[in-house]
């Protein structure tokens, strides 16, 4: 039951950041929604399975390398206090003021290449050069290894992953389902989902920042 208890909390550690992260507009998420408009449900749906087929494996990558600098305790040293500006520096420029206009957020949605045969391939594809996939994961899979709230075994990392890949699936799911609608509020609210995750980046940085003050400057003593 234990056991059962720790795969849920680690499967909705995955599916929580996942469905956060896959808000603000991006090549992804933008464009499901166009596939929709243009080619029905079914194919964007297909484009959103490949999609996440690369997350997954990407994802899996970034948090084996984010257990082994954990499981390093000199490695670990430095990027607790490393994450520190990351997670501030990530926090300003989320709420750094933007000059975007939602129709140049609408003009970041990459159009379909004739020569793509299937929409599951070029999901795949622009899943696979967002250059934030990997970061994205392996900073967050740092913080979790750094709490305990990821376990390092196989099993859990399995967890996680399914977590993940489930928590963008669902929410690429409701941008395909309510495509029209969903663009909309994306054009014209993109700003403030920006600032909230900006807020969360801070907080996630100040808490780091007190974390490591805790244990390597007060509690040692």
């Amino acid at each position: 039951m234990e056991l059962l208890i720790g795969f849920v909390f680690v499967f909705g550690l995955g599916f929580g950041i996942s469905l956060a992260g896959s808000i603000p507009p991006a090549g992804v998420n933008l464009m499901a929604i166009h596939i929709s408009m243009e080619q029905g449900k079914p194919q964007a749906m297909w484009f959103s399975f490949g999609a996440i087929i690369i997350e997954g494996i990407l994802c899996f990558v970034a948090l084996k390398f984010a257990s082994f600098i954990a499981s390093h305790q000199e490695i670990d040293f430095w990027i607790k206090w490393i994450a520190v500006p990351v997670f501030l520096i990530m926090g300003v420029v989320a709420l750094w003021p933007s000059k975007e206009t939602p129709a140049d957020v609408e003009g970041k949605t990459i159009k379909k290449n004739h020569w793509w045969k299937t929409n599951f391939t070029y999901g795949m594809f622009i899943c696979g050069i967002n250059p934030m996939q990997v970061p994205f994961w392996l900073v967050w899979g740092t913080f979790f290894y750094a709490k305990g709230w990821l376990p390092h075994d196989l099993a859990s990392t399995l967890v996680f992953v399914i977590g993940a890949i489930s928590g963008t699936y669902l929410l690429l799911y409701l941008f395909v389902e309510y495509a029209a609608k969903v663009l909309s509020r994306i054009l014209t609210g993109h700003l403030s989902g920006k600032r909230i995750i900006g807020y969360v980046f801070l907080g996630l940085g100040l808490l780091q920042l007190g974390q490591n003050v805790w244990e390597q400057f007060i509690r040692s003593r």
